[in-house]
């Protein structure tokens, strides 16, 4: 059991980075900089309605809905580089801090909107057109689908969200190489996505577990979606993927737990645990929250893209939350 001097040290990091997020709240309920994107920050909702700052998270998301909501349930802003690649992302940030905050009125034309997405035939959801646009590419995410997945079975369509695991555990079924990489992507008809398009970052693709600096927050993510369908069905399908994910993940070089994905991967070791029970998740996610707390400016921000950044810090002050709370309930149950 975590004593209660190491909970204290999260918990001064995290109120220290929610401190320096509400800085940067605009007169008008937006946050940062908006003179170029108006949902940069994607991850600034979900991160104050989960620390308690309801009344700052229900005037950010009125604000992008006034701003750039659509009639069909898109936040209309420029996608630029991942996020075009990766088109509905951005949307599935905002659909699950709508659904919290309820406002029913985002939440559910946002999430039909992200269902037009989703191949009715296996499940997942694609990257970068609706699935209607049959000239589109075709090709399906991990990210996405198990992120998706999770809003889906948030809000109650479980049969979509059921589906959308059963294609998490396939893509890890039907990795050609897994003792060396792990490929993100799944095209129907051909299968793994092996080639990256002209102008795309490799990372975007497959994990790497022979390289340094890999996108682990895309396992991270696929463990917190099927751990969370596993407790809710006792489908051991659904846990047999996570721990499928879990192994490649341990097998991955020793910054996997240190890294920029430490927020995603320690909140998916947090979920994992809670769906086994076993302490070694807990002593992993450990590992990223002392990583998280150790790379923290002084002035209670986190760092991408050069630089302090609000999307990185709200991101971990969401995850870090979901980690306390976790080891406060043990201690209270003990």
């Amino acid at each position: 059991m975590m004593d209660k001097g190491k909970l204290a040290t999260y918990e001064k990091a995290l109120r220290k980075g929610l401190t320096w997020i509400l800085r940067h709240r605009n007169r008008d309920g937006s946050f940062g900089d908006t003179s170029e994107r108006k949902t940069t920050f994607f991850k600034v909702p979900i991160a104050l309605f989960d620390n308690g700052y309801t009344v700052e998270a229900l005037a950010y998301m009125r604000w992008l809905q006034r701003a750039t909501f659509t009639p069909e349930g898109d936040f209309d802003d420029p996608r630029p580089g991942y996020h075009a690649a990766h088109w509905p992302y951005r949307n599935l940030w905002f659909i699950r801090a709508a659904h919290f905050l309820e406002l029913h009125d985002i939440a559910y034309p946002a999430m039909d909107y992200v269902r037009r997405f989703r191949d009715p035939e296996t499940g997942g959801i694609r990257a970068v057109a609706p699935y209607a646009e049959r000239d589109a590419d075709p090709r399906q995410d991990l990210i996405l689908t198990a992120f998706g997945g999770l809003d889906l079975l948030t809000m109650g369509y479980r049969a979509e969200a059921e589906a959308a695991g059963e294609w998490v555990c396939r893509l890890v079924e039907a990795q050609p190489a897994l003792e060396q990489r792990l490929y993100l992507m799944w095209r129907p008809g051909s299968g793994v996505v092996g080639e990256v398009p002209q102008g795309h970052d490799q990372l975007w693709y497959w994990l790497d577990r022979r390289e340094l600096n890999q996108d682990y927050y895309n396992l991270g993510v696929a463990l917190t979606f099927l751990s969370h369908l596993y407790r809710l069905t006792g489908n051991r399908r659904f846990l047999n993927g996570a721990m499928a994910y879990y192994r490649f993940f341990a097998s991955c070089r020793e910054d996997r737990l240190r890294s920029l994905s430490s927020g995603k991967v320690m909140y998916g070791l947090t979920l994992l645990y809670l769906a086994t029970g076993d302490q070694q998740y807990l002593d992993e996610g450990e590992v990223a929250a002392d990583y998280i707390v150790e790379i923290q400016d002084e002035d209670g921000a986190w760092a991408q893209h050069g630089g302090p950044y609000l999307n990185i810090t709200a991101e971990y002050a969401f995850e870090l939350r979901w980690f306390i709370q976790v080891q406060e309930l043990l201690r209270m149950e003990e």
